[in-house]
């Protein structure tokens, strides 16, 4: 069994998600958009055990 969860974070802004990555310690940014949707999709992969958002603030 695993003792550490592979967790990815990502910060949500109007015009960027940005990814962290752990325990790999890997980190990207993509637009917020379909595209960067896609994009980060497959920068995620498979074998993530949770995912966790966070808005940056008010999106107007």
């Amino acid at each position: 069994m695993r003792s550490i969860l592979r967790t990815v974070g990502i910060d949500i802004s109007k015009d960027w998600l940005d990814a962290f990555a752990a325990p790999e310690g890997r980190a990207s940014r993509f637009p917020n958009d379909r595209a960067g949707f896609r994009k980060l999709i497959a920068w995620i992969g498979s074998g993530i055990d949770r995912i966790a958002y966070e808005p940056t603030g008010v999106c107007l």
